[in-house]
């Protein structure tokens, strides 16, 4: 096993991506946004999922509502079908998958539809 992030994933999904020069906190923005954002600092969640996938919109309207309350956290929504290789290098394989960044480094995940309560749970451990 490749020592990586402590979590049993490769070094390579820790993302460092070049900094983006303005952006607003805690929005919903693009893929093509997080590939000139600087996470190597900073709180984030990567929402992988699909237009198709009718567990990824369930848990994207709770996501949505959630948001509110944490303005120290960006959600980044991800779309795998337009994102295949950002998809491939955080070995996403299954939809939904949250992924919590915290200065740079992945210290967490969950993956499959999940209730308010266990997604407000993800992010309080991880906060």
């Amino acid at each position: 096993m490749n020592p990586g992030n402590g979590l049993g994933r490769p070094a390579s999904c820790q993302a460092r991506l070049r900094p983006l020069k303005e952006f607003e906190e805690n929005v919903n923005i693009s893929v093509s946004v997080v590939l000139l954002m600087d996470i190597s600092s900073g709180k984030y969640i990567l929402e992988f999922c699909s237009e198709k996938c009718v567990a990824c919109k369930t848990v994207e309207a709770i996501m949505n509502k959630l948001m509110k309350d944490y303005d120290d956290i960006t959600l980044v929504k991800i779309d795998v079908r337009k994102n295949r290789d950002l998809a491939r290098k955080f070995g996403v394989i299954a939809l939904p998958v949250l992924v919590f960044i915290k200065d740079g480094v992945e210290v967490d995940r969950i993956k499959g539809a999940r209730t308010e309560k266990e997604l407000r749970e993800f992010i309080e451990r991880n906060r």
